[in-house]
């Protein structure tokens, strides 16, 4: 077989492998409890219980930015004392 076939093959069954393991974990996700409010043929109003979708934790992230940037600038600053003592 001509390499570039091969290749061809090997890169969709990737693909069609990919997709069927995205499918199974859809598929597996958690579904919140609802109550069924009024249902009118293929029609339903539904009440679902409270559910957290995202939770950061954006203070922490910028307490080690800031961190970060104290730490980099004391290296920036002593390097260039180093650099200017040298020099004298």
């Amino acid at each position: 077989m001509n390499k570039t076939v091969i290749i061809f093959v090997v890169v969709i069954l990737g693909i069609i492998c990919f997709n069927m393991v995205w499918g199974l974990s859809n598929s597996m996700l958690e579904t919140p409890k609802y109550k069924l409010i009024k249902k009118s043929g293929s029609f339903e109003i539904r009440q679902y219980d409270p559910v957290v979708i995202a939770k950061t934790q954006v203070q922490s992230l910028t307490k080690k930015l800031h961190q970060r940037v104290f730490e980099e600038s004391q290296i920036t600053f002593l390097a260039g004392m180093t650099k200017m003592l040298k020099l004298q």
